[in-house]
C-alpha cells in the first residue's frame, strides 16, 4: 500500500549536512527547495540564495559548502564570501562523497537532466575550480534525487527509468585509480 507524504512549511530547519559536518536550512515545502536561511549558519554567512541541494568539501582548518541554487548556477560559501561559479552543465543535484582520492572528498554531481537519461560525475574542488575527476555514469533515466549518506560514505541517488517507468535507488561510492 502507497504511503502518502505532505511536505510543508516549518520553523524548524531541516539538515542537510553530515555528522561531520552540522548545517540546516529552511525547506519552502510548497515549492520543493531550500530558502536559503542557514541554521547555525557557515561563519558570517546565514543566508544564501534558495537551493535544490548542497555539498559540503571538508578543507583543513574550514569547509567549502557547493550549493545547486534555482537559478540554475552553482554557489561556493566559505563562511564569508559567496563566489558563483562558472556555467558548469551541473543538474540540481549534488552530494559529497569521503573517498582516499585526490584531496579526499568529491562532488558527485547529476547532468543537466535533458534528454529520456541522466549522468552523475565526480569532481575535484581544487583551488575552488571543479575539474572531472571521472567519467560519467549513466542512467536509463532521469535522476529525481540524489543525497549524501550521514557518514559521508557514499551517495543515495534515485532515478526514474524511462523504459520501464519506475523508479530505482542506487548507492554510489567512489573507489581510486580505476
Amino acid at each position: 500500500m502507497p504511503i502518502a507524504l505532505t511536505c510543508y512549511d516549518s520553523d524548524d530547519p531541516w539538515p542537510i549536512g553530515t555528522d561531520l559536518f552540522n548545517l540546516n536550512a529552511g525547506f519552502a515545502g510548497s515549492r520543493n527547495f531550500f530558502t536559503g536561511a542557514l541554521s547555525p549558519g557557515l561563519g558570517k554567512q546565514t543566508t544564501a540564495p534558495a537551493f535544490y541541494s548542497a555539498a559540503v568539501l571538508p578543507r583543513s582548518q574550514s569547509a567549502l559548502w557547493l550549493l545547486a541554487t534555482v537559478d540554475g548556477q552553482m554557489h561556493l560559501l566559505d563562511g564569508a564570501t559567496d563566489q558563483v561559479l562558472p556555467k558548469l552543465g551541473w543538474g540540481s543535484d549534488i552530494a559529497s562523497v569521503r573517498s582516499g582520492c585526490g584531496s579526499g572528498w568529491q562532488v558527485l554531481a547529476t547532468g543537466n537532466g535533458e534528454g529520456p537519461s541522466d549522468t552523475v560525475r565526480a569532481f575535484e574542488v581544487a583551488d575552488r575550480e571543479p575539474v572531472a575527476a571521472s567519467a560519467p555514469l549513466e542512467f536509463a533515466g532521469n535522476i529525481t534525487a540524489m543525497w549524501a549518506e550521514s557518514n559521508g560514505s557514499g551517495a543515495v541517488a534515485v532515478a526514474h527509468n524511462s523504459e520501464t517507468g519506475r523508479y530505482e535507488a542506487f548507492r554510489l561510492t567512489l573507489v581510486c585509480g580505476r
